[in-house]
C-alpha cells in the first residue's frame, strides 16, 4: 500500500470503514501548495478545505527580517506532503491515499524566508538566510486554539 496507509498503518482502519468523513484535521507546517484551497493539491479537493491560515511570525532574536510569503509551500513541499498524508483522496493511479481520505482540513502555514543576524550565524550556525518556521508561536496553545475554533479535533 502506498502513502500513509502503508507507512503508518492506516490501511486497516480504512478497510474497516474509517475514512475521517466526520472529522476536521488540522495541520501546521511549511505551507500548502499554491496557498489556497483551489491550489492546495489535486488530491485534496477544495471543498474539503475548511480554512487556510497564515502565521508569518515577526523579526526578532536571530531573525533580522521575515518575508511573509503567505500560505504558499515555497521551499520544500513538506506541508503539502504532510496534509496529503493526512487526507489525500488518492491519485489517478491509486497512489498516495491519506490516513483519513474523506476528512476536512484546517491548515496553518508557518514558514517564511528570513535573513538571520550575524551573531546567530556565527554562534548558532544559522545560514545567512533561508526558510524557517517563523510563524510558530511561543505559546502553541494559540495555534491549537485557532484550529479548535475552526472545528478541528485532531492536530
Amino acid at each position: 500500500e502506498y502513502g500513509a496507509g502503508g507507512i503508518v498503518g492506516t490501511a486497516a482502519a480504512n478497510a474497516n470503514g474509517y475514512d475521517g468523513s466526520t472529522q476536521i484535521a488540522a495541520v501546521a507546517d511549511t505551507g500548502i501548495g499554491g496557498g489556497t484551497a483551489a491550489t492546495a493539491h489535486t488530491d485534496i479537493p477544495p471543498a474539503r478545505v475548511v480554512n487556510i491560515y497564515n502565521w508569518p511570525g515577526a523579526a526578532g532574536g536571530c531573525f533580522q527580517t521575515v518575508t511573509n510569503d503567505g500560505a504558499i509551500d515555497v521551499d520544500s513541499g513538506h506541508g503539502t506532503h504532510t496534509a496529503a498524508s493526512v487526507l489525500s483522496d488518492r491519485g489517478a493511479s491509486g497512489e498516495g491515499k491519506g490516513g483519513a481520505p474523506a476528512a476536512r482540513l484546517v491548515f496553518q502555514a508557518t514558514e517564511n524566508w528570513v535573513t538571520t543576524t550575524s551573531l546567530c550565524q556565527v554562534l548558532g550556525g544559522y545560514p545567512p538566510n533561508g526558510y524557517f518556521l517563523t510563524g510558530l508561536p511561543s505559546d502553541l496553545r494559540n495555534l491549537y486554539q485557532q484550529a479548535y475554533n475552526a472545528g478541528a479535533r485532531i492536530h
